[in-house]
């Protein structure tokens, strides 16, 4: 007979039980993609629960700690590569401290977000976006900043007004050579000191970690099937994902691609006359980015060459086409394309072309830059040293 502790912890892991059991409901329900990629399917959503985890149980409102939030590990909703991202639940009504040094990042934000694992919702729009590199600081770069409903009443220094509705802050460090150094930051919260005992409400956050996985799933793989249906495979939509915590400088540029093995789309776009940053990156069927560590799946404006034309331009392809601006798809015949302008003075818009691999050459400019087999091993190298040397969270 169980003991009453052991069927606390057995309800406890009721709603666990009930996402994973459900997790096939969606998939039959939606119909996307089709059965083949079920095992795949399986890996995505125990990827958003484990991502999920990490926000319920690692970090609490009462005492904030940063975790990762999207990104390398856990790369559901396209992660930017060259983004690391954190997460910190808050109090709207709470009073927070963040302190820290800066680094040399091309972007660096703390966005005020509502929804998220801790609250059982989907991330809502942003309600609000903190720009570090422009926060004063000394010479050492070090800075700090206080957080609160209202600003409080000894409170030297720079001061933020928490947006009302706010749940929790997303902090994000894009860089762009290997050469940069991400800020380390710190957050500590003032009105309230100590935690609560761990375990509880563990209840109530396996119910919370759970509704999230469970919504956030479905609304990823119902876009998805949207997007094919409504939008086809191999074109380019815009999209700002202002209701999901898109930044608000930042355009947005997806497609659903799809090729053969025999077959080669080139991506090709026009620049705009000045732009803060640009990125372009393949995921996969279920908005994953592809692992951009060993697979060249991405390339910002310093890792891509541009043609003589003034034009950028990139070959997707299953086997290395011997161009330096390559995308590999990792294996994927099917899944996304991501390109992310930011700080731009106009949007252009990229367009996907679909042709054998054997005429590749015929529809690219003569003097596109190549590149061999010993410089193609070297890129990967780097790459690995560059993107492993990252914190990854």
């Amino acid at each position: 007979m169980s003991t009453a502790k052991e069927a606390a912890e057995i309800t406890s892991l009721t709603p666990v039980l009930e996402l994973l059991q459900a997790a096939d409901q969606v998939f039959d329900e939606i119909g996307y993609p089709d059965a083949s990629w079920r095992s795949l399917y399986h890996r995505h959503v125990l990827m958003l629960l484990s991502q999920a985890y990490l926000q319920v149980f690692a970090t609490r409102v009462e005492q904030p700690d940063w975790v990762p939030h999207t990104g390398p590990l856990f790369p559901w909703g396209a992660a930017n590569h060259d983004t690391i991202y954190q997460f910190a639940p808050l109090d709207a009504n709470g009073v927070y401290r963040i302190t820290g040094t800066k680094g040399s990042e091309i972007i660096a934000s703390l966005m005020f977000r509502r929804g998220g694992p801790n609250t059982g919702e989907v991330h809502g729009a942003p309600l609000g976006e903190i720009d570090v590199q422009a926060l004063s600081c000394g010479p050492d770069g070090k800075f700090s900043v206080v957080l609160s409903k209202e600003r409080p009443g000894e409170c030297p220094g720079e001061w933020f007004a928490i947006p009302p509705l706010t749940t929790g802050l997303v902090a994000r460090h894009v860089t762009v050579e290997p050469t940069d150094v991400d800020g380390v930051w710190s957050i500590e919260r003032l009105d309230r000191r100590g935690s609560p005992a761990i375990l509880d409400d563990v209840a109530e956050r396996m119910r919370l970690m759970s509704s999230f996985v469970n919504r956030l799933n479905r609304l990823v793989i119902t876009w998805l099937k949207k997007q094919r249906e409504e939008s086809g495979v191999n074109r380019f939509v815009p999209e700002r994902f202002q209701g999901h915590g898109g930044i608000a400088l930042q355009l947005y540029y997806q497609a659903m691609f799809e090729l053969e093995a025999d077959e080669a789309l080139i991506l090709e776009s026009e620049l705009p006359a000045s732009v803060l940053y640009w990125s372009v990156q393949l995921f996969d069927p279920f908005y994953n980015a592809i692992d951009f560590v060993p697979h060249s799946s991405a390339r910002n404006f310093r890792q891509a060459h541009i043609d003589s034309d003034g034009k950028a331009r990139f070959v997707i392809s299953l086997t290395d086409p011997g161009v330096a601006n390559w995308l590999d798809p990792a294996g994927y015949l099917r899944g996304g394309v991501m390109w992310r302008w930011h700080t731009a003075s106009s949007f252009p818009e990229p367009t996907l072309k679909r042709v054998k691999l054997a005429q590749l050459a015929d529809h690219l400019p003569a003097d596109v830059r190549r590149v061999d087999t010993a410089q193609r091993r070297a890129e990967r190298a780097a790459r690995i040293a560059h993107y492993q040397s990252r914190r990854r969270c």
